[in-house]
């Protein structure tokens, strides 16, 4: 079954948020939208 939302990504880019999941959450077992809301929260994070 699809989700309501999905992303596509190159190999290069599945690998690269694959990495990100591990690095950010210990686990691959994650979906992609929380990896890369996790990496423009980092990205935009105004606090430094």
């Amino acid at each position: 079954m699809l989700r309501e939302t999905t992303i596509s990504v190159s190999h290069e880019e599945k690998e690269l948020l694959e990495e990100a999941a591990i690095e950010l959450f210990g686990t691959q077992e994650v979906p992609y939208g929380a990896v890369v809301s996790e990496l423009v929260e980092q990205v935009t994070d105004t606090d430094e």
